[in-house]
């Protein structure tokens, strides 16, 4: 057992410092654009190309941003030397015209993450810290795993899922353990429920993991955009319905619905999330 542990008040605790939030949405549902209202200098690992439009528009100041891109592949064609042995004791080879996949880019941005932990960057410069999207990420998880065991250009199986779901869980572990607001944008989709026939949005998390990712979060919350004469607007979900049933969050007297819509890109910290945590008491 830990010896730093003890007991304290819960009216004692800081509130709304160093959370953690899982915000879940259709692609163009204000994910990105939320997070940029923010107080404090946040940095974005982005993992999709379409999220660089959506912080341009905060223009300079807190928001820096590191884009993982995926790496150029190598689409020469396969010789004997690619051959693998399976289980069964046959060589095989990948199938022909698909992409030679390296699976670094899971090990190499977890890397980085730690050199900015110990040279202080995190949460020394940034107290916001954003991965864009999560969605993306499990994709490069699964890339690491295949890539591992020699695999890359097989499909997957149910243990390669269930291993790159546990790489994507650890990754929720290391970033929830530091004191600053982190940020975890996730996309979801309607599902259909065999026995109540009714349709769900669920976040695009992969297995039992998923719900232990949900578990390390202090707000769960779902993001769209819909639009109409003045252009877009944004809506926040911050209490569950009968459509999206994990949804949540400790923020107080918040209403299930809300407008989120920046009217001034130039005080972001007015709207959204920003504009929340500034009202509470």
């Amino acid at each position: 057992m830990p010896s730093d542990l003890k007991i304290v008040s819960a009216a004692e605790l800081p509130k709304f410092q160093n959370d953690n939030f899982i915000l879940v949405g259709p692609p163009g549902g204000g994910k990105s654009t939320l997070v940029g209202t923010m107080p404090g200098r946040t940095l974005v690992l982005a993992f999709d190309v379409s999220a660089r439009a959506a912080y341009q528009k905060f223009g300079s100041g807190g928001i820096d941003i590191v884009e993982i891109l995926p790496e150029q592949q190598d689409l020469t064609p396969y010789t004997t030397k690619d051959m693998k042995l399976v289980a069964d004791g046959k060589m095989v080879a990948p199938n022909p015209g698909q992409k030679r996949e390296t699976g670094r880019v899971f090990l190499d941005i977890g890397a980085f993450v730690n050199k900015l932990v110990n040279d202080g960057t995190l949460p020394g410069i940034y107290q916001n810290l954003v991965t864009d999207t999560v969605t993306s990420l499990q994709g490069h998880a699964l890339d690491a795993v295949m890539a591992k065991d020699g695999r890359a250009a097989h499909n997957p199986g149910v243990n390669d899922y269930t291993a790159a779901a546990r790489l994507v869980e650890s990754w929720f572990d290391q970033l929830t353990r530091l004191p600053m607001n982190t940020f975890f944008l996730v996309h979801d989709e309607p599902d259909k429920d065999e026995v109540t026939k009714r349709i769900m949005y669920r976040p695009l998390l992969t297995g039992r993991s998923g719900q232990r990712c949900i578990n390390r979060v202090s707000h769960l919350m779902r993001c769209t955009a819909l639009s109409n004469k003045d252009g877009v607007a944004y809506t926040l979900q911050t209490a569950p319905d009968v459509y999206s049933e994990a949804i949540r969050t400790s923020f107080i007297g918040l209403p299930p619905k809300m407008d989120v819509t920046i009217k001034d890109f130039s005080k972001p910290q007015e709207y959204g999330l920003g504009a929340i945590i500034k009202r509470q008491p």
